[in-house]
């Protein structure tokens, strides 16, 4: 389960959010592929030992997940620019991504809901037009990274979903083994958790001996992870059923609706591939990429008031039905 959410976020991370992947040294794609397992079993913990009940909750846990990716596992193209990566890159687009994956990895051990099923469709006709604007019009206008042909962007997608595709699969013939299954079974242990604390610190270490490591940005980002779990902290409450307890144990849903999503994928990606770039002469610097950056910037931006504003209005709320406000 915990590797199924890894091979997800490093789906989206690594794949949707494409930053010139192919010419990263060998030990580069190793790193990143333990990280996002260790972030996955560091996400779900913190799911289930604070009871995240709804989006708001969600979002403020993935907000966790993209700090962390930008600090260790992506420092070089998310912290070059602060502060604007930082809510574009780190913050927008990790956590756009994060927060998809982790849904994803919801309706998919979440059995035949069909509203589930249904946004995962939608999702995958978004996400597959944004990927497909990405990589055509991001090498030309933005220069980030070289061109990517259609058959090489095929066999890139097919191949960063596969390990995700094959975990799903086992959790599929293994249903017996995870019938048991509790939120409370994805709490890590104390050496659960010494281990992840190693190899965080471990890992900046690392980005500091090869000079990736942007100090500067380190205060923000503790700061906001700081945040982040005081959220998590005061939101908690015994009471009630949490989100995971709507997906476990798990039931995974049918491969025809893998299948479907997958296909509307591809097809909303050729379709953006193949769309001539839509510019307005009165205003030149409008085109579909712009819009997905602006995008990534206002996702970023708005993250952390959504949040602190819901939870600030859900806690006065409560204070003024007990009579304490």
């Amino acid at each position: 389960m915990r590797l199924l959410l890894g091979a997800l976020f490093f789906w989206g991370s690594d794949v949707l959010l494409w930053l010139d992947a192919p010419s990263r040294p060998l030990h580069e794609w190793v790193l990143r592929l333990v990280g996002y397992g260790v972030l996955a079993c560091l996400i779900l913990d913190l799911a289930s030992r604070y009871r995240i009940r709804d989006v708001y909750d969600s979002m403020a846990l993935i907000a966790i997940y993209a700090l962390l990716v930008g600090a260790l596992l992506a420092p070089q193209s998310t912290l070059n620019d602060l502060p604007r990566t930082l809510l574009t890159r780190v913050l927008g687009g990790h956590g756009l991504v994060g927060i998809e994956m982790f849904g994803v990895f919801l309706v998919l051990i979440g059995g035949n809901n069909r509203r589930a099923l249904l946004i995962l469709v939608g999702a995958s006709v978004w996400n597959g037009f944004y990927w497909g604007v990405w990589m055509r019009w991001m090498p030309e206008l933005g220069g980030l990274f070289a061109p990517v042909s259609p058959t090489e962007m095929f066999f890139l997608a097919l191949g960063g979903l596969l390990p995700a595709l094959l975990l799903w699969g086992a959790v599929r013939v293994v249903p017996s083994r995870l019938a048991t299954l509790e939120p409370s079974s994805l709490m890590m242990g104390r050496v659960g958790w010494l281990i992840v604390i190693a190899i965080g610190f471990a890992y900046l270490l690392l980005r500091g001996l090869d000079g990736t490591l942007n100090t500067g940005a380190l205060v923000p980002i503790v700061l906001l992870i700081i945040v982040s779990w005081a959220v998590l902290w005061f939101r908690r409450s015994d009471k009630g059923r949490t989100l995971l307890d709507d997906y476990l144990p798990p039931h995974p849903i049918s491969p025809l609706w893998v299948v479907l999503a997958m296909a509307c994928f591809g097809l909303a990606v050729g379709v953006a591939y193949v769309l001539p770039l839509v510019q307005l002469a009165f205003f030149p610097q409008f085109s579909q990429l712009w819009l997905m950056e602006i995008g990534f910037g206002a996702v970023g931006a708005l993250w952390y008031p959504t949040v602190a504003a819901v939870v600030a209005f859900r806690g006065v709320d409560a204070q003024l039905r007990t009579g304490e406000l």
